[in-house]
């Protein structure tokens, strides 16, 4: 740095949150400490529960320099700014403190299915923190293959285990079972296609390792792959549908990463819940191992069946694609399918047999209004799946009956390499007339000649997830220009009758043998969710 320059850490992992360390950990003596050389001006910004934020230091100070927070500081969200008085070399600012209290051993666990190339990032990134950043002992990569393809260098810190294909759910269940036997205090859940950092790594053990709960489970954030970054989810409530919190928010804004930070001092209340990009808990309070969805719902009914605390942290998070963009009639078949199993398994989310109808509805009216048939005709087969009872799920973990019958019904909703098109400029504001107009006509579907009369328009993927791009339009093009791919979406009157006609059929079942499921799923759930189901399964030569 020259002499006048300036930088504030003000982004979302620069934060330091005292008031979530000392409701949550015994944090010991915190401090700032910045590594380099030269003479800086330093500002040390505070914001407390209320108000605006303000400095509680403003000195210059020669660096290397470590320094404790003022005297009696026990709460507020932290972080400097530094300005070069001179030639400065500054090499890292951070936070400190006292030892932990205790030492824990973490298995850290990645689920993969031949996704080579990722998972050798992954593993290149982050090993060498382990072995550098972290005590001895603390922390074990397990790499779960259920593609049995991969193939990884030897490291102590590494083992690599083969699988039957039993997806998120069986894979994790398997990391969780060498975890178990390997005798470590706690898992670390991550997707192959998340990409963290060693630094989350770190202040997840830094966490752990001095919570004052047995129960505490931190979860990280997924961020978007985009520039600038956005909050998919920073926690989620599942009441009936899921909740993502902080939704849409820019990390790299200090406004936004305040409001992201400011109310996370107390752990989250009942029917929040943890992806599995990032999500580390322990093993001593374990109730429930993973329902055999094979993917999609796994990690929202793992938190919802076992008594985790659940805490966030600054800068703890995962990068990936939003799962707008990865939505297709095969994720709305399996997401499908643990919005009404949820419902039927857990009193805590109060969902009568009509409340658990009403979703169901929901998601199939959803589809129809956007154009996306192939994706409700999913969403019943998953619906029939359900009625049928838990025991598909406990014949078939690996969903292939599913997944081919999904396959099967694919008519629009394919991606074909298509010249690209000037998109569509939309106006996306949501008059109240306008809404009422969509509800009442069911987005055109009610209301004869449609198709005839009604513009077509082009969309970027992006705002795939957005249902009013699809709002008063014949025909959606929905094109990728990073891929040169799109998908043509028809206003289809006939196709989405036969999709009611049939959505109404499965309500009636519903609403007849939802007694009789719900005692059926919440046996067959407890059944599932123990070592010995997993067990057998990962000996079955038929998978």
């Amino acid at each position: 740095m020259r002499d006048g320059d300036h930088v504030a850490f003000d982004h979302w992992e620069d934060l330091f949150n005292l008031s979530l360390w000392s409701a949550a950990t015994h944090l010991a003596n915190p401090r700032l400490v910045l590594r380099g050389t030269g003479r800086v001006q330093l500002k040390l910004w505070r914001q407390g529960d209320e108000g605006d934020p303000s400095p509680v230091l403003d000195a210059e100070h020669d660096l290397p320099l470590i320094l404790p927070l003022p005297e009696g500081t026990e709460s507020g969200i932290f972080w400097p700014e530094i300005t070069a008085r001179g030639s400065v070399s500054l090499d890292s600012v951070g936070w400190s403190a006292d030892p932990p209290t205790r030492d824990i051993r973490i298995a850290l666990v990645i689920t993969t299915y031949r996704r080579e190339a990722e998972v050798r990032t992954a593993v290149a990134k982050l090993l060498p923190s382990l072995q550098r950043d972290l005590p001895p002992g603390a922390a074990h990569f397990v790499v779960v293959d259920n593609g049995r393809s991969l193939t990884l260098p030897a490291a102590p810190e590494l083992t690599r285990l083969d699988n039957p294909n039993l997806g998120g759910s069986g894979g994790f269940a398997r990391g969780l079972a060498f975890a178990q036997d390997a005798g470590f205090t706690h898992a670390l859940f991550m997707d192959d296609d998340a990409a963290t950092t060693p630094e989350a790594l770190i202040r997840t053990h830094a966490f752990l390792s001095r919570a004052c709960d047995d129960r505490a489970a931190v979860l990280g954030a997924m961020l978007t792959d985009t520039e600038p970054p956005r909050v998919f989810e920073y926690g989620a409530e599942f009441d009936g549908l899921c909740r993502p919190l902080c939704h849409g928010l820019d990390p790299t804004s200090r406004t936004d990463a305040l409001q992201m930070e400011r109310d996370i001092h107390a752990p989250l209340p009942e029917n929040h819940y943890g992806g599995w990009w990032f999500f580390a808990f322990p093993l001593a309070p374990l109730r429930h191992w993973p329902f055999p969805f094979f993917v999609r719902g796994d990690d929202s009914g793992f938190s919802l069946s076992n008594p985790f605390t659940l805490w966030r942290i600054a800068g703890v998070a995962s990068v990936q694609e939003g799962f707008d963009l990865k939505s297709s009639p095969l994720t709305r078949y399996l997401d499908f399918r643990y919005h009404l199993i949820h419902g039927l398994v857990f009193d805590s989310l109060r969902l009568s047999r009509f409340k658990g109808l009403s979703v169901a509805l929901r998601l199939i009216v959803r589809n129809i209004l956007t154009l996306h048939y192939d994706s409700a005709e999913a969403e019943l087969l998953a619906w029939a799946e359900v009625l049928s009872g838990p025991e598909t799920f406990a014949t078939d973990p690996t969903a292939q009956k599913g997944r081919a019958a999904v396959a099967e019904l694919l008519s629009t909703e394919r991606w074909s390499p298509t010249p690209m098109q000037p998109v569509s400029t939309l106006s996306l504001s949501d008059p109240h007339w306008r809404r009422k107009w969509i509800k009442l006509t069911l987005n055109g579907h009610l209301v004869p000649f449609w198709a005839t009369w009604m513009p077509d328009r082009v969309i970027d993927r992006s705002t795939r997830g957005d249902m009013r791009s699809y709002f008063f339009a014949r025909q959606v093009v929905v094109q990728d220009e990073t891929r040169g791919t799109a998908m043509v979406l028809r206003h289809d009157k006939r196709r989405a009758f036969r999709i009611g006609r049939r959505a109404a059929a499965l309500s009636l079942r519903w609403l007849l043998s939802h007694s009789k499921l719900r005692k059926s799923f919440k046996t067959g759930y407890d059944e599932m969710t123990t070592r010995a189901f997993w067990d057998a399964q990962f000996i079955r030569e038929d998978l």
